[in-house]
């Protein structure tokens, strides 16, 4: 997952040049397989097996430097890629955002259009709108380009299980910015991305990334990203024993490592050190 391209003000969410070119030669050189997102929902939703090494990229909220820098670089290289449009920024003529003269050019060039909500809230604290959000900027999209996938990436990556339900209930796919390889136990209201920007964007942290595998999970609690709870604790049951138990390391944000317990062969829990006081 991506935000901008060569803008060097915003490290947080831009990526590199440099870095963005090297990590497609990596993709070519190492056989990865770039796929089209829906093709990739198509074979995980019939179970249909997956080549191993295959990836999708997915860029969020439509940004000018999408399609002046990286838009060219991947069309040059014949590769697809999924971007998910906020369209409220779109229709306010944003300078640091496409047009729709521009998003709609970069659809009937092969790029697949997903939803990325109408003005970019964070929509847990704004439950009575999430599904006017996500209705009006799919008829937005498809009214200005013709064309908007059932594919639906949270703003902030934030959800709950009551926005998840409600993506499911409206027969989307949602995606969030938790990372995270495709697992067979992947929650379709939810699968995740790894993010990739300036501060993560190094070729060896990719590769971690990118032949990184999912653990055999069964269960987690609690699902969601977003809780009120300071200092919440993470229940993970497993499918099976896993050899290496004490070489399981999890983190919390600002704080370093986390407390990891096993209380069974197939179950630990996770909790930070001291109060949560961030978002996610």
């Amino acid at each position: 997952m991506y935000h901008r391209f060569g803008e060097d003000a915003y490290p947080s969410t831009s990526i590199k040049i440099e870095q963005f070119i090297q990590q497609l030669d990596f993709f070519s050189e190492s056989g990865f397989s770039i796929w089209p997102l829906p093709k990739i929902i198509e074979h995980l939703q019939a179970k249909t097996p997956i080549p191993d090494k295959t990836i999708a990229i997915t860029i969020d909220d439509a940004y000018l430097s999408v399609y002046q820098i990286a838009y060219p670089l991947m069309h040059d290289r014949k590769i697809p890629f999924t971007l998910f449009v906020s369209s409220g920024a779109v229709d306010k003529g944003y300078s640091s955002y496409m047009s729709w003269d521009q998003v709609k050019d970069l659809a009937e060039h092969g790029v697949t259009l997903g939803n990325h909500s109408v003005n970019h809230l964070h929509l847990v604290n704004h439950k009575e709108k999430f599904s006017l959000e996500v209705s009006l900027s799919q008829n937005r999209i498809f009214e200005m380009t013709g064309t908007a996938s059932k594919l639906f990436a949270y703003p902030y990556g934030e959800y709950d299980l009551d926005l998840a339900e409600k993506i499911k209930s409206l027969n989307y796919v949602g995606f969030g910015q938790h990372s995270g390889p495709r697992g067979e136990d992947s929650d379709f209201r939810f699968l995740p991305r790894f993010p990739v920007s300036e501060e993560y964007g190094d070729l060896d942290e990719l590769q971690d990334k990118l032949f990184s595998l999912p653990m055999p999970v069964s269960e987690v609690r609690p699902k969601s990203v977003v809780t009120n709870l300071t200092m919440p604790m993470m229940v993970v049951d497993l499918k099976e024993s896993v050899q290496g138990k004490n070489t399981l390391q999890c983190f919390a944000s600002g704080q370093g490592a986390a407390n990891v317990r096993w209380i069974e062969d197939n179950r630990f829990t996770v909790q930070a050190k001291k109060p949560i006081t961030a978002r996610r």
